[in-house]
């Protein structure tokens, strides 16, 4: 079942029992009570309840609502309105492995700290599927079949009326037997933008790189089908490459004040004494293959890359 809530921000004079917060647990304290019901009608005990959350902070904002409290700074939970329930919150990737009475996933928004998560650099992301990239968010979608698989009884969802996971419509889509308690807007409100490789298309992934000492741009696709990397996405297809001059430097994207983005050694030094090796954006693009893109294209490819 999906339950969903106002998500408008409080207002600068709103008072407790209002904003995104309050209108999440109010909405978690109408499931406890829907759950509640099913269990006298199935003259069963409410049993031990898992709270579920993409983020740690999930659980911290329903603290913040006045309406739960944690339990001697732990994982477990307080309902004020029901104290006699056994509640525990935790993410959904520390869940793995873990099974509970009921489940209630609390945030199922479609926001770069929603379900899926858009950050670039989860470090989450490294513990869950590696290289599966068959679908969208791939490692994203094995989480969230975590958290749903953590009981073998009822499945409760919270989300916004405004812009609720995109994983969620797909469910409701899919699946005529999830049912929606509330209103929603079907159109999965603003997708936000994904930097994309400029080679294969799938998405970059921002990462700091001991190697090079930098933060770089890395495809997540195959390696053996796009191993692209760079270090500035408005250079195109401009990928880091070893140095064939000075063996120990890598060429980098760089910018000239004319001659616009060319690849340069890490060891180049302003005194002369470094490595001046140098590749030309065009020369870069001919020795690859790469079809040469007119400004217009470009500047259009390079906006989508940068999610603006």
């Amino acid at each position: 079942m999906i339950y969903t809530y106002d998500s408008t921000l409080k207002k600068p004079h709103g008072d407790w029992r209002s904003g995104e917060n309050y209108a999440i647990a109010r909405t978690v304290e109408t499931v406890l009570e829907q759950l509640l019901e099913y269990k006298k009608r199935e003259g069963r005990e409410p049993g031990n309840i898992l709270l579920l959350g993409r983020f740690g902070f999930d659980g911290e904002k329903l603290a913040r609502s006045g309406l739960f409290e944690y339990i001697n700074r732990g994982s477990r939970l307080k309902s004020v309105r029901y104290p006699q329930l056994d509640i525990t919150f935790m993410t959904a990737h520390s869940s793995k492995g873990l099974g509970y009475d009921d489940v209630i996933v609390v945030n199922g928004k479609n926001d770069t700290y929603g379900f899926p998560s858009r950050i670039e650099d989860d470090p989450v992301l490294a513990f869950v599927i590696r290289g599966d990239h068959s679908m969208n968010y791939a490692e994203e979608r094995r989480l969230f079949y975590v958290a749903m698989t953590r009981t073998k009884n009822r499945v409760f969802f919270i989300a916004p009326e405004q812009n609720p996971s995109e994983f969620l419509l797909e469910l409701k889509r899919d699946y005529r037997n999830v049912q929606l308690k509330g209103d929603w807007n079907e159109e999965g409100g603003v997708r936000l933008p994904r930097k994309t490789c400029p080679l294969c298309g799938y998405p970059m992934q921002l990462k700091y790189k001991r190697a090079y000492g930098l933060r770089l741009y890395l495809c997540t696709n195959e390696p053996e089908l796009c191993g692209f990397m760079t270090n500035d996405l408005r250079a195109g297809k401009l990928s880091i490459q070893k140095c064939d001059c000075c063996q120990d430097g890598y060429l980098v994207a760089k910018s000239g004040r004319t001659s616009g983005y060319f690849l340069g050694c890490t060891n180049y030094k302003p005194n002369g004494k470094g490595c001046n090796r140098t590749i030309g954006k065009r020369r870069f693009y001919d020795q690859m293959g790469y079809e040469w893109e007119d400004a217009e294209t470009f500047s259009a490819q390079t906006d989508r890359m940068r999610g603006s």
